[in-house]
């Protein structure tokens, strides 16, 4: 497992054919992304606009892939420490190239390996102000799985299922501080139960694909050691009919970079 630092090269630029630049937030971010195999999107900036920081807190990604969350929340708040953890190494490198070509790595660190065991980022016990994910979406041996390992690896659980990983991210977050998770909705049940006893103040928020079509995906939010009851708020409609255009609100945090509030 090894940590960015100013010693670490920066790949050459990632131009050939494998691989594209892509904007984000209405062009104010370009990443790197690999043609074939996992691409982030909207779900990368829906997640960070929906993470509760302020300047001068700690956040963890987990299964950063190549940074487009840690980018976008960035953009969005300045002043942040960001740690991503990523198992693909060539995603490692994609993530820390993306910081330092769009000049946000001077806080930022991506760990290198896996969250199997106890022992992943154990040297960090400060803990973290929040923590944010995009799980694999597919428990093993569910959803059709991809011929592109990179993809599959990202889309589908392995050894580490979803209690694992929201165990791990739990783990590594501050009393009072929150989780946010962007997941399939079919999956709540279980990640309410990954959550546990130990969260509150849930927050769901389901994402409509379109007024009149019901949500596939939802983000969760929940505050360690809280009591509170949860919370299903209202949900966010992403396109107007026919899917063409994204509402207004939608168009706001995906092009224009707002944030997402789960208010409380």
């Amino acid at each position: 497992m090894t940590v960015a630092s100013e010693a670490d090269a920066i790949p050459p630029a990632f131009d050939g054919d494998d691989w594209s630049r892509d904007a984000f937030l209405g062009g104010r971010l370009w990443l790197w992304q690999p043609r074939r195999g996992f691409r982030s999107g909207s779900d990368a900036v829906l997640l960070a606009a929906s993470v509760p920081a302020a300047a001068g807190e700690r956040v963890l990604d987990i299964g950063c892939g190549t940074g487009a969350a840690l980018l976008c929340l960035a953009s969005r708040i300045s002043g942040l420490t960001l740690v991503g953890i990523e198992i693909q190494d060539v995603l490692v490198e994609a993530a820390r190239r993306n910081l330092a070509d769009n000049g946000l790595d001077g806080n930022a660190a991506i760990v290198a390996g896996d969250i199997v065991g106890s022992t992943a980022m154990a040297g960090d016990a400060r803990g973290f102000d929040h923590v944010f994910t995009n799980p694999p979406f597919f428990a093993a041996g569910r959803g059709r799985a991809s011929q592109l390992a990179g993809r599959r690896l990202a889309r589908h659980e392995g050894e580490v299922d979803l209690g694992r990983w929201i165990g791990f991210g739990l783990r590594r977050l501050r009393p009072g501080g929150t989780i946010t998770v962007i997941h399939r909705t079919e999956r709540l049940a279980e990640l309410l139960a990954a959550l546990g006893a130990g969260t509150g103040a849930i927050r769901i928020l389901p994402l409509w694909p379109s007024r009149d079509r019901p949500a596939k995906r939802l983000i969760v939010q929940a505050v360690k050691g809280a009591r509170a009851a949860p919370v299903l708020l209202p949900g966010l409609i992403l396109h107007t009919a026919g899917e063409e255009h994204y509402s207004v609100e939608a168009d706001a945090v995906l092009r224009g970079g707002a944030g997402l509030d789960l208010p409380r």
